[in-house]
Parts: C-alpha cells; structure tokens; sequence
C-alpha cells in the first residue's frame, strides 16, 4: 500500500500570497500544504480548530508584519494535540515563546527564497519521518484501544504464561466453568497442575464443571498434526478419563455441597484450546505443524459487546459444539 501524502495545516497571518505559494511549493508535492481560511475572525473558529486536528502537520509562516497572537494560539493547539510543528520566520522575527513547541525551524530572507531548495530533501524527510512514527504511533493506540474494546486482557507466548494471570479468575469464579480440550494431560505437562485436580478442587466448592473433550475417533488428526504417536495421544485421553470417573460418581457419595461435573466429547479435530469461567476465558489455539500449548494464548474478558470474543468463542466455540456432542460413557471406561 503506498504512504499517503503528509497534509500540512498552513498558519500565516498578513503574509503576501507570493510567500505563502513559494514555501507550499518547495514542500509539494512530498507535503500538501492546506492554507488557514477565516483567519480574520474573532475567536479563532471551530473550522481552523478542526482543520489543524485533521491535518499531520502545522506549518506557520511567520514574517515581520505576520506575527501575532492568533499564529501562537494554532501553535499551541497543534502542540496539545501531538502534531509536528514546521515554522518558517523571516530573519529579524522573535521566537521567544514558541521555541519549545517547534519541531523544526528554517530561517528565510524574503528576497532570497531560492536558497531554501538547497535544504529541501533535508527539511522534507526529517518532516515525513516525524510525520510517520506519529503515524504508527496513533495507530498503536487504535489497535490497542480496539483490542480493549474487544475484551483482551493480554496476549501471552505460551500456554503457561497465559494460564498464570489466568489463575486468579479460575480460582475466584464459584459458579460455572468450562473447558475445552483434547484431553486433561496439557495442564499436568505444560501448566504445572494436575487438570483433574483442578477441577476436583473446584468441584468442592460447588462450581459447576463443562468439559468438552475431542472424540478418540479425531485424536489421530492431531497426533499427525504434532508429529506424535497416536497412541501417545490415545494414553493421554483415557488417563484423562480414569482420573475424571470418580469425580462423576463422587457426588452422590457425599453429603457435602458439591458443583456438577459433565464431560462430552466432540467429533471433530481440535482447534483451540479453551478454559472459561462466567466473565473471562482463555484461548489457546492449535496451528498447524505445532503444538498448542507451545504457541501463543489469549485472555480475554466478557464486555457489552454482543460481537467481543468472549461471547462468539462461547457461542459458537463452546455451547453450540456441547449441544452437538455426545455425553461420555464412564462405565465404559476401566
């Protein structure tokens, strides 16, 4: 995509057409210089505020006779506004006030104009430099504002690293969690912690616990994928399987409060990795060629957004897929 041309707000007060036309010209066609209008109005109005706010740049043009108050008022509103500042000033003309706010100045003599070209490709390139980290800086800000809006808590390089600042919200919710996996085996290898026991202990509580597991029929995709044994793949499952049946039968044993625990799985290849509580959720998603758990996660919250992550994942990521999975047989298993 070609870099769009800098505009420059032009601010002059008395100053002959001729010199306004001769510094546009040694900046154009690199800078396109938009002259102030109205200035002759009192204060100065809302179009000059608007029009400063809209362009990249301010360039004044300041001589002996076009020196005021109102030039400085449009500096200062192009400082507070975070806009580069090139000020042009006739030799003789005072600087005093408006020194700090000025990115750059090129003294001239209005008889000898000409002499400004030997600094042209100086003054232009130092300007679109400028003009261009304020640029990427701005757009930082959009994606980072954007990224807020969408409900991002942080993005991580691992799966651990995501899971550590995600703990406080496992262990804080006490109504409903929900989890989806290949199997249990990633939290015990890669987060430090035994998932069954992380669900028991959550279980105690009284939460409630939804896991969505892939169906064995789809764990050789991912074997594949990875560039492991199915069979490895198969072990982990049915040990996730063996350590979770307990937990299913252990509420009616006790007369001690507990949450619900459910576990279906779903026929299809994984994709992302997933744990969520009622108002955050991580995600974790599967490439192709790689291991999940060693690529990249997000945290991310629930807002008033009807389109944010949080609630597009858990639509369509998580309840939609767990009304189409088939609940698992524990007495099937040994």
């Amino acid at each position: 995509m070609p870099e769009r041309t800098p505009i420059a707000f032009v601010s002059c007060r008395f100053v002959p057409d001729e010199l306004v036309k001769a510094i546009c010209n040694l900046l154009e066609p690199e800078i396109h210089c938009v002259p102030a209008t109205d200035l002759f109005l009192r204060p100065i109005p809302p179009e000059i505020r608007s029009k400063i706010n809209n362009s990249d740049l301010l360039l004044a043009i300041i001589t002996q006779e076009g020196d005021s108050p109102w030039i400085q008022n449009e500096l200062g509103m192009a400082y507070a506004m975070d806009k580069p500042i090139l000020v042009f000033y006739e030799e003789g003309v005072s600087t005093t006030g408006f020194a700090s706010l000025v990115s750059e100045y090129v003294q001239f003599s209005p008889s000898q104009l000409a002499r400004l070209a030997n600094d042209k490709t100086r003054l232009i390139n130092g300007i679109k430099a400028e003009v261009s980290s304020r640029w990427r800086q701005q757009e930082e800000t959009i994606t980072v504002e954007e990224q807020k809006r969408l409900g991002v808590v942080g993005i991580y390089p691992d799966r651990k690293a995501a899971f550590d600042d995600f703990r406080d919200y496992w262990l804080c919710e006490n109504k409903n969690l929900y989890i989806v996996s290949s199997t249990l085996e990633g939290f015990r290898k890669f987060v430090g912690d035994s998932g069954p026991e992380l669900v028991h202990s959550k279980l105690r509580e009284g939460c409630n616990v939804k896991i969505l597991l892939t169906h064995r029929d789809f764990l050789g995709f991912r074997a594949r994928n990875e560039g492991v044994p199915e069979r490895s793949i198969h072990n982990e499952l049915d040990d996730t399987l063996r350590q979770l049946k307990p937990l299913m039968s252990d509420r009616s044993q006790s007369s001690n409060r507990r949450g619900d625990l459910q576990v279906r799985w779903f026929k299809n290849p994984p994709t992302c990795f997933a744990v969520m509580t009622e108002s955050y959720m991580l995600l974790n998603p599967y490439p192709y060629m790689r291991t999940a758990y060693s690529s990249f996660a997000v945290v991310v919250r629930k807002t008033d957004r009807a389109n944010d992550i949080f609630r597009t994942y858990f639509e369509y990521h998580f309840r939609r897929a767990w009304d189409s999975a088939e609940p698992v047989d524990f007495s099937m298993i040994d």
